[in-house]
């Protein structure tokens, strides 16, 4: 589900960078069209702002941050690599218990349900902005043709 989050976002950037590379090669011409096409550029220049400004937030990667001192830390990659010895790293694993790795793996799987879940309000948010940006866009293109 992060990997569609992702990808679902990265969608949506495409589509808002080739509306925004319009506005922005017709620019003056918009400016020039009157009152009504510089609300609606000035709309669709806010609506993209906030769009890239969530879209960041659903794209940046987040870190463990509930799983806390109960369980042994042996699965999710970032605490591996806080380690400063692999041979500390297998004999703790090695060591483990079984009940220990699967608290682990459970904490994990809410750890990755908690970061989809951020994505996706995140995600629903620049869906908000990009409509925006769209129907101003297309307002701003009636404009220009009439």
């Amino acid at each position: 589900m992060v990997k569609f989050a992702d990808s679902k976002i990265n969608f949506l950037l495409v589509i808002s960078g080739v509306s925004t590379t319009y506005i922005l090669a017709n620019l003056k011409a918009i400016v020039n069209l009157g009152l009504h096409s510089q609300i609606f550029l000035l709309i669709f220049l806010l609506a993209f702002l906030l769009f890239i400004i969530f879209a960041l937030l659903t794209i940046f990667p987040r870190y463990a941050s509930n799983t806390g001192l109960s369980v042994p830390k042996l699965i999710y990659h970032h605490h591996i690599s806080e380690r400063e010895d692999a041979q500390k790293y297998l004999y703790d694993f090695k060591e483990a218990k079984e009940e220990e790795l699967f608290d682990d793996i459970l904490y994990q799987v809410y750890e990755v349900s908690k970061i989809t879940d951020q994505k996706f309000k995140f995600y629903n948010i620049s869906g908000i902005f990009i409509g925006i940006q769209l129907v101003t866009f297309v307002f701003i293109c009636i404009f220009k043709i009439v």
